[in-house]
């Protein structure tokens, strides 16, 4: 089992406290969100993780993998952080997954995501 010990508690714990090494926590997460179609406990604090892990393909991917599930507010939440994440990014070198959050966003009514332009 690749989570150890970790009880579902302790999980959504080193989700909000950052005790599970960064790199470690971004693959095992992608990899949930993989598996549950981007339905997820806790879309808010995931996806400010992801923001501040930027630039990361991986957290624009796992955002992307987030919107439109959960409840209305988490979803808008979501989308919020997924542009804030988007100018981050824009700032660096960026991969496909900056151009499929952009467009995601853009499909979501989040039209402003269009106008978020690599800088590098």
């Amino acid at each position: 089992d690749q989570l150890g010990n970790f009880s579902d508690q302790d999980w959504g714990k080193s989700v909000i406290g950052g005790t599970v090494e960064n790199e470690r926590w971004f693959e095992l997460m992608d990899r949930t969100l993989d598996l549950s179609n981007g339905e997820i406990d806790m879309p808010i604090e995931i996806a400010n993780r992801c923001k501040e892990a930027q630039p990361s393909g991986r957290g624009l991917r796992m955002l992307r993998r987030m919107i439109g599930h959960g409840e209305p507010w988490e979803q808008d939440y979501v989308e919020t952080v997924g542009l804030d994440a988007l100018r981050a990014a824009a700032k660096h070198p960026v991969d496909e997954e900056f151009e499929l959050l952009r467009t995601r966003l853009v499909q979501r009514g989040r039209h402003e995501a269009a106008d978020i332009i690599p800088e590098a």
